[in-house]
């Protein structure tokens, strides 16, 4: 009986064991791809932001500005005619 014991421990310890190096392969293997995605999307997001990224947030700037601009000469021309179209 003393030898089946000692078989059954060795097997359960074999199994922890095997449990444990899965864990940690797969623990490694997620640790790896999340790593990866984030770096990927850092890449993305600063490619985006030297290239496109700034010529588009320049763009609506610009479009903004020119906009506010426009509106007041707008403001001004419609206020100039009706003083003169009173006088």
């Amino acid at each position: 009986m003393a030898g089946s014991e000692i078989a059954a421990g060795m097997s359960a310890a074999a199994t922890t064991t095997a449990t444990a190096v899965a864990l940690t392969v797969v623990g490694t293997a997620a640790v790896t791809v999340a790593v990866t995605a984030i770096f990927a999307s850092y890449c993305y997001e600063r490619h985006m932001w030297k290239t496109g990224g700034k010529e588009r947030e320049f763009k609506q700037q610009f479009v903004a500005h020119m906009t506010k601009q426009l509106q007041s000469l707008v403001d001004l021309t419609s206020a100039d005619c009706s003083r003169q179209v009173q006088q």
